[in-house]
């Protein structure tokens, strides 16, 4: 199951996420939560956590942190969305900025997709000359 949060907005985006996180941690207490960012990502810990269960609960969430801002592992994780789609474990992206195309194909297999975009503070500026 995936869940597609993304936009310029990295608080609002990043309190959701930590929001979503505090369901998932209710739902399934004893589940455990992978974290891969561009630091640490390789196509095989993916893979593994499509494939494998966690130790003590069966299910697990992972998040994916900023992984789009390459493009092999853009590539990637867009080929492997139908298996996390279908995965009984909880996917968890977040991205600052997505193209429509790669949208297009997350919004056919994410379970729900959230844009957090910046809102313009739009204030008449005062001359105090005026």
């Amino acid at each position: 199951m995936i869940y597609f949060l993304y936009g310029k907005d990295g608080i609002k985006s990043r309190k959701k996420l930590h929001e979503l996180l505090d369901f998932a941690k209710k739902k399934r207490p004893d589940a455990e939560v992978f974290r891969l960012t561009s630091e640490n990502w390789s196509e095989g810990r993916l893979e593994e956590l499509l494939s494998s269960q966690g130790l003590f609960d069966q299910k697990y969430t992972v998040v994916l942190d900023n992984l789009f801002e390459k493009k092999d592992v853009k590539s990637f994780g867009l080929e492997k969305m139908p298996e996390m789609s279908e995965s009984e474990q909880l996917f968890f992206m977040i991205e600052s900025s997505v193209d429509a195309p790669s949208l297009k194909k997350i919004e056919k297999y994410a379970k729900q997709v959230q844009q957090f975009d910046l809102v313009e503070n739009k204030r008449e500026e005062k001359s105090i000359f005026s």
